[in-house]
């Protein structure tokens, strides 16, 4: 069990669904909080938004090992949450989902390492079991980096799957899809999607 009350907690794709949810859950614990992301204008939005002083926030790509030790420094806990996400992209991309996704979390791991952080949560997929899109052959990879591990820093995976109105989520599509009177579209009528609120 992680005691997070007045941690430092480092957030990669910290502007996502995810990064904001955590911030919420955590705003009383007295945790500060480093938001990383390439996402200059969720940035601005989100520092726009919040008036939060515990939270500060870093431009910055997971591709980039040298800015991730940078900026990793004095950090107590590590959520890795930036990836390239969306299966058409992992499919017409596939070298981009693999530099982000997959190298991306070979630098989280060895700059936690580097900079003496306590514990790193990764968030994989769903899509990780038995992969058959690029998406989820690079986060399936990612985790064989998390749980093959063996250096200072604690790595705990965790497997995340469609969260109910998460940014990205197929729900508001589906509800827009019904409001404008036309059909939902969906990949595989047989197919069964889970879902986390």
């Amino acid at each position: 069990m992680m005691d997070l009350k007045g941690a430092r907690i480092f957030i990669s794709g910290g502007t996502g669904s995810f990064g904001t949810a955590l911030i919420d859950y955590l705003r009383d614990s007295g945790a500060s909080f480093i938001v990383y992301s390439r996402d200059e204008m969720k940035q601005h939005e989100m520092r726009a938004s919040r008036q939060d002083k515990n939270i500060s926030y870093i431009i910055g790509d997971i591709r980039d090992r040298d800015r991730l030790i940078q900026s990793m420094r004095g950090v107590d806990y590590v959520f890795s949450a930036a990836a390239l996400k969306h299966i058409p992209t992992g499919e017409n991309f596939p070298g981009e989902v693999v530099q982000t996704n997959f190298h991306g979390t070979e630098n989280i791991v060895h700059a936690a390492d580097v900079c003496g952080v306590r514990r790193l949560v990764f968030l994989s997929s769903d899509k990780a079991a038995e992969p058959r899109t690029a998406y989820g052959m690079t986060k399936g990879l990612a985790e064989r980096i998390i749980t093959n591990h063996s250096g200072p820093t604690i790595c705990t995976g965790l497997r995340y799957g469609n969260v109910l109105g998460s940014r990205g989520s197929v729900f508001p599509l589906f509800l827009k899809q019904i409001a404008e009177g036309k059909p939902v579209t969906i990949t595989d009528p047989n197919m069964t999607r889970f879902i986390l609120t």
